[in-house]
């Protein structure tokens, strides 16, 4: 009996450790999860799939995110690479695991079905069974003019239920969704297209094993990029104290990076918009220019295995009803986000080079320079009469530079010259292969610069950077590197065409925050009134998917079916506040029964 009370004591302390251990590690090493919410889950290729996408802390049981952003991507049946985008950036940053965006279908794909994967990159070293997959059925416009349909989407659907049949589910929005609920809402119609019903994010995200490995990757906190200086053509080595400069002219992001005896540069702390150019420049000493510059690819997944296709899905219709064929048809517009209709008036932009040349005393050109063997910006702007080195900072006349680069001044110089400027430290990064002219105005004409009141007394360096094209031209190209890297997608939003347009998707809004009882059943008892009095009759998809203020999560699907008229939602509008859904109707809608 002693032996056996021992033992009991020993396996109770060893479990109390193990226990405590696991809840050390995941404090340690959190579990990030991703679900997304699409508009609809049947796209015509050249489409755009809009979506909203939610990061869950598995330990805190609440939608809140270290990573900054989330990836999606669309693969095919042979596990092949199709589209990937980023979201997140400034907005995700407002708001705790808002990441809403959209992701655009090539034009070319072939009718079938296709995966869509979305994870984090904290979630790329751990079991690949967690990153969140979904299917997306995808019809060629060529083939729905062929009669390849989905079931039951063959013809428009007529309703003949009554008022009741309507007003019961659309109340039940009340009970299921608490007051101060975030939530993203579709709403589709039933003879085009099917909401999206391939996933639960109540499923999705019970799913997490209570035990898992803890990630090896760092959460991303903002945009990174990295790589290696190696030797031009004596030496293939990697190469020390090589300055490598960065440059993302349109978003004014500049920075300078001294490598090490490994050769290796990393700027990270940036945030950039998909497509933003970055410009990548090595130097070593005043004159070599280091060519060998390579660039680090993203640590992203090679393969996701592609989820199995459903059998039977697609079938050959008979005939394909005229708002199938008008939406393949308009398919050009729906890839462009329709916004509504307004109208720019103003005067054309004038480039700003030419008021460099009105205003300058004295201008040099880049190429000029360079063909003298002149390749420092800083020793260039140094020839101009009066500039000089003051403390380690360029000034003029006892006074720092003002700078500008293709028309925005580079921060606000102080009038203490022996304070640095950041400034002259960001345009003095530029190199001078993407120079295409420096220009050097007097004080007194400085106050005719844009933004120039007030700043009188302080000469100006203004910097016009080439064109795409002349810079592709450049035969000094080979040590510039010019780089897309994969940025964070700038949101647009989604207005749906008007009611008496066929159209698959009649509303969408991807970051709703329920304001009061009556909220949803106003803005859905608004958008269906719409379609009725437009003449349309057919069945629609209330799709919800999201959280409550508390962090459970909410999926609920509402079909609309019925003939009303206007005025009968309008009265129905009213007395929803009041009326109680079947008892049945709510339990099968409440979040903590799904």
């Amino acid at each position: 009996m002693l032996a056996l009370l021992l033992l009991l004591c020993v396996t109770t302390a060893m479990a109390q450790g193990l226990s405590a251990t696991m809840q050390k590690q995941r404090k340690l090493f959190p579990q990030e999860k991703v679900y997304v919410m699409t508009d609809r889950d049947l796209y015509l290729s050249g489409d755009t799939a809009r979506m909203r996408a939610w990061v869950y802390d598995c330990l805190k049981k609440k939608p809140e995110s270290q990573s900054k952003y989330v990836y999606v991507e669309l693969r095919d049946a042979a596990d092949n690479l199709k589209v990937r985008v980023k979201l997140g950036g400034p907005d995700s940053a407002k708001s705790a695991g808002l990441f809403r965006g959209y992701l655009p279908l090539p034009p070319t794909l072939s009718s079938g079905d296709y995966t869509m994967a979305a994870y984090t990159y904290y979630m790329i070293g751990t079991d690949e069974s967690l990153l969140f997959k979904k299917r997306l059925h995808i019809m060629n416009p060529k083939d729905v003019k062929k009669g390849l349909l989905p079931n039951n989407i063959t013809g428009t659907i007529t309703g003949t239920g009554t008022a009741e049949t309507i007003s019961s589910p659309i109340k039940a929005l009340t009970s299921a969704v608490p007051v101060g609920s975030n939530i993203a809402m579709s709403i589709t119609a039933d003879r085009l297209c099917r909401a999206d019903s391939t996933s639960s994010i109540v499923w999705e995200l019970n799913r997490v094993p209570e035990v898992f490995e803890p990630s090896t990757m760092p959460y991303e906190i903002g945009q990174t990029l990295s790589g290696t200086v190696f030797g031009n053509i004596s030496t293939k080595k990697p190469q020390e104290a090589v300055k490598v400069s960065m440059m993302a002219p349109s978003q004014q992001i500049a920075n300078i990076y001294i490598t090490g005896k490994d050769g290796r540069f990393w700027f990270e702390g940036f945030d950039m918009p998909d497509s933003t150019m970055v410009l990548l420049s090595a130097k070593k000493g005043k004159r070599t220019q280091m060519e060998n510059i390579k660039i680090d690819s993203d640590s992203l997944p090679d393969v996701i295995h592609h989820l199995p296709a459903m059998r039977g899905y697609f079938n050959r219709a008979s005939e394909v009803s005229q708002d199938m064929k008008i939406v393949t048809n308009t398919i050009d517009i729906a890839n462009t986000h329709l916004l509504d209709e307004i109208t720019v008036k103003g005067e054309r932009k004038v480039k700003v080079t030419e008021t460099y040349q009105m205003l300058a005393s004295r201008t040099m050109v880049a190429d000029e320079l360079m063909d003298r063997g002149l390749y420092d910006l800083e020793a260039a702007i140094m020839r101009f009469p009066g500039v000089q080195m003051v403390n380690g900072v360029l000034g003029y006349r006892g006074k720092p530079l003002r700078f500008f680069v293709d028309g925005l001044e580079e921060g606000d110089p102080t009038d203490d010259p022996s304070v640095g400027s950041t400034s002259s430290m960001i345009a003095l990064s530029y190199p001078m292969e993407i120079i295409e002219r420096i220009d050097f105005i007097r004080p007194e004409d400085t106050p005719f610069l844009m933004g120039g009141a007030g700043k009188g007394g302080m000469a100006a360096i203004c910097i016009t950077l080439k064109s795409g094209a002349d810079m592709r031209r450049s035969s000094r190209s080979a040590a510039l590197k010019v780089l897309f890297p994969l940025g964070y997608q700038k949101y647009k939003p989604f207005h749906a065409p008007d009611p008496d347009t066929a159209w698959p998707v009649i509303y969408w809004n991807a970051n709703i925050t329920v304001k009061d009882s009556t909220d949803l059943s106003r803005r859905v008892s608004s958008i269906i009134k719409k379609r009725r009095e437009a003449g349309d009759r057919g069945s629609y998809t209330v799709h919800i998917d999201g959280f409550t203020k508390e962090g459970k999560p909410i999926h609920l699907t509402l079909t609309i079916t019925g003939t009303l008229t206007g005025s009968e939602l309008a009265r129905l509008s009213t007395n929803w506040s009041a009326r109680t859904a079947p008892k049945e109707l709510l339990n099968q809608l409440a979040p903590a029964s799904v």
